[in-house]
């Protein structure tokens, strides 16, 4: 069977997975938990999402484009039965896939355009150069133009100035923002945006946010994108307007050129990953902005009762979690809520509350005789014996298998769900290392409250230091591209499992492989000019390139901490190279 009989089920994969993960989760509806199991099927459906892509590009072949904007409207059509339900929606799904549309053709069709110039002026064939010239044209108008362009899309409408803000839009360092409100018929999206310009910056909220937020509330996150906007200065909105209109010049007239002189599908391969790698990377450099925002905020409205409500609102109407795990936030384009709340008690001065349960928490685990006790100041896992150990004051003192620790010490003590059911608190230290203890359906409300109550205890400063996830996931794809005609099966297995979990014990296989690869390439070089054939110089060099540079970045990242948990299977992958 080839690949491209195989092209309807990855098509309608993710549409799939999206259907039958969101009939578990309309069973759970009223969980304690429901945030986490959303944000943990989120996660699956991208892995799924960016497989599938995958599968779908090799299998498609010039039919690529088509078949993966027929993936993602699968994916929006098998989504949209549950996400009624979950996020209280009202809208028809014609009206859902017209806006779904329409908002991301506004925010990712100029990079998506980008990633598939080359590709278009490849097929252009001999008319490849008036091709690139009228894509660098209609491209870089799309870019000088951002701005209108997106608010054109989502059928943005200009809203009257609410008392007070022209005052606080005064007070900012930034040029005073076009006020505009965004339409979403039925749906729950809930969010804020600023639009830096160093001609006519724009400050967009959704209607969904502006009903949700309280007066005060949205003079807060009015302040927080005031603060964008400074953050926004000219120096910068130069020095972004010069990397678009590069990256415009690179996608289309570069392109034209380095068919000259490389494969087409070496050039796309290598431009497409560096290109998605390179978003990805602009979306993670925004957390710390969104931080020093929430401080700018604070300073311009100097309300952080208000600020930390409206952020609260934001995050509960989106069915988000407080509390992430240190991998996510590593990748995130914001810091979870928990960590901008410490930020903004310290910089104005709020002390933690008192804990409303003076008594300390006993929950017992799924394992027979395990319980975990929060009281005050530290969390506790142990093991009893007898059932009258049970009591607090039993289980704080030396028993078997205990371990505790003082809640300073910990980076993350939050729920862990899966969208499939289970839950388990998580326990993670400064060093990384962290211990998770199966909780029961039945305990998790009780345990979120109190992990509530002991929230601002925790070391919210420290951010374990390690590279995104997602940089290992595409040097791992890459992986695939360098090993082409070399050792394909092997490399597609390694980068395989490295794109599913991108341990350290299988970015150094894909190391090891492409090291491999590079060798193998590089004696195949010497072997050809040994026999005077000079024809495929240029593609070999490239390729043996390729590989090392693949080697050197899989095998700087296998070497940096991770917060992943030790699991033998990791290990898997060093074994089969």
């Amino acid at each position: 069977m080839s690949w491209r009989a195989l092209l309807p089920a990855f098509v309608v994969l993710p549409g799939v997975f999206a259907w039958w993960s969101g009939r578990q989760l309309v069973r759970r509806h009223d969980d304690a938990a429901l945030a986490e199991r959303l944000l943990a099927r989120q996660q699956h459906a991208q892995h799924v999402m960016f497989l599938s892509s995958v599968l779908v590009v090799v299998a498609a072949g010039p039919y690529a484009g088509v078949a993966v904007l027929a993936l993602v409207l699968g994916a929006w059509i098998g989504d949209y039965p549950s996400r009624r339900v979950l996020l209280d929606e009202r809208w028809t799904l014609a009206t859902c896939l017209r806006w779904q549309g329409r908002f991301s053709v506004a925010w990712l069709g100029l990079p998506f355009m980008l990633l598939l110039a080359p590709s278009v002026i490849q097929a252009a064939g001999p008319l490849r150069w008036p091709v690139a010239a009228a894509l660098a044209l209609v491209l870089g108008l799309w870019a000088h133009q951002y701005t209108p362009t997106f608010l054109w899309l989502v059928r943005a409408a200009p809203m009257p100035w609410p008392p007070g803000w022209q005052a606080l839009s005064e007070s900012s360092h930034a040029r005073r923002p076009h006020l505009l409100r965004m339409p979403v018929p039925g749906g729950r999206f809930v969010s804020a945006f600023a639009f830096p310009s160093t001609r006519a910056p724009s400050v967009l909220f959704t209607d969904p946010a502006l009903e949700l937020l309280s007066a005060r509330e949205q003079t807060a996150v009015f302040a927080h994108e005031l603060s964008h906007l400074e953050h926004g200065d000219r120096r910068r909105c130069h020095i972004a307007a010069a990397i678009s209109y590069g990256l415009v010049a690179g996608a289309t007239l570069g392109a034209a050129l380095a068919f000259d002189w490389l494969p087409p599908g070496l050039f796309i391969s290598f431009w497409s990953i560096a290109l998605i790698v390179a978003f990805a990377w602009r979306l993670a450099r925004q957390k710390a902005h969104e931080t020093e925002s929430d401080l700018r905020a604070l300073a311009l409205c100097n309300d952080a009762e208000a600020l930390i409500s409206g952020l609260t609102k934001l995050t509960m109407a989106g069915r988000l979690p407080r509390r992430w795990s240190s991998e996510l936030e590593h990748g995130a384009s914001h810091p979870s809520l928990a960590r901008r709340l410490h930020a903004i008690r310290r910089a104005a001065g709020i002390a933690p509350a008192p804990s409303p349960l003076e008594e300390p928490l006993v929950v017992p685990t799924t394992r027979a005789g395990a319980f975990v006790t929060l009281d005050l100041e530290r969390v506790w896992v142990n093991d009893v014996r007898y059932p009258a150990q049970k009591a607090p004051k039993f289980l704080r003192r030396k028993t078997g298998s205990a371990w505790s620790a003082a809640y300073a010490d910990l980076v993350e003590l939050r729920i862990r769900a899966s969208w499939r059911g289970g839950a388990a608190l998580v326990a993670r230290d400064r060093t990384g290392r962290s211990r998770g203890v199966t909780i029961a359906a039945d305990d998790v409300a009780t345990l979120q409250r109190r992990l509530d109550a002991v929230e601002p205890r925790l070391a919210h400063d420290v951010l374990l230091p390690e590279p995104p996830a997602l940089v290992g996931r595409f040097t791992a794809l890459a992986l695939w591209i360098v090993s082409v005609d070399v050792v394909l099966t092997l490399a597609v297995i390694i980068g395989l499992i490295g794109m599913i979990r991108p341990s350290r014990a299988a970015l150094a296989a894909v190391a090891g492989v492409a090291g491999a690869c590079g060798v193998i390439l590089v004696a195949d070089l010497g072997m050809l000019g040994d026999l005077g054939v000079h024809g495929d110089g240029w593609r070999s060099v490239a390729s043996a390139a390729g590989a090392g540079l693949v080697a050197a970045v899989a095998g700087w990242l296998a070497v940096q901490p991770r917060t992943f948990d030790w699991r033998p299977a990791d290990y898997l992958p060093v074994v089969g190279a």
